[in-house]
């Protein structure tokens, strides 16, 4: 299967897609620290999101 993305996504903020299957597909996400919503560092949602869309 090919993976199809759009091409301006940085992949630093919404992770990377690695592998499509059929019923299944994986993408690698690594946090940083820009990434906090908050002091103890939670990740905002929007990245998640971004992952998961």
């Amino acid at each position: 299967m090919l993976i199809r993305h759009e091409t301006l996504i940085h992949y630093d903020l919404c992770g990377e897609p690695v592998s499509l299957e059929e019923d299944f597909s994986r993408a690698e996400f690594v946090t940083t620290e820009n990434m906090a919503a908050d002091k103890s560092g939670l990740v905002h949602g929007g990245f998640i999101s971004g992952l998961a869309d």
